[in-house]
């Protein structure tokens, strides 16, 4: 059986992208490759060096594994997100109480007690 093994795809003249270096435990997402693309001016199949597009020839060589070949320029930015700071039980209340109010859709002549749920009629001052 002839198999032909390729050591890896990338060759020269190649647009790749760096592979970031991520940091433990985070949460979210963060990309894993650079949005800047680079272009590959030498190597040997296992360490490569790159230039930005300005020409500027980056001064480390990179492994083959910390670059991504890409086909085309087109560039996909995605915003990483942030979580919701939690809510507390106070807050959590709150927002339950207020639901209740709006749900409960109370006369000018009664209000709700919250807690306990019993109805109290307004009296007029001026009665």
């Amino acid at each position: 059986m002839n198999v032909k093994i390729e050591k890896n795809a990338i060759g020269v003249g190649d647009k790749v992208r760096l592979l970031k270096t991520r940091q433990a435990f985070r949460k979210g997402y963060e990309p894993k490759y650079s949005h800047t693309i680079y272009k590959v001016i030498s190597g040997n199949g296992y360490s490569y060096f790159i230039a930005d597009d300005d020409g500027n020839i980056l001064p480390k060589a990179y492994k083959y594994y910390e670059l991504q070949r890409i086909e085309s320029t087109q560039r996909f930015h995605t915003e990483s997100r942030q979580r919701e700071p939690r809510m507390t039980n106070k807050e959590r209340r709150n927002k339950r109480e207020l639901e209740e109010l709006v749900s409960l859709k109370l006369t000018k002549r009664t209000f709700t007690v919250l807690r306990i749920g019993i109805r109290i009629p307004l009296t007029n001052k001026n009665n």
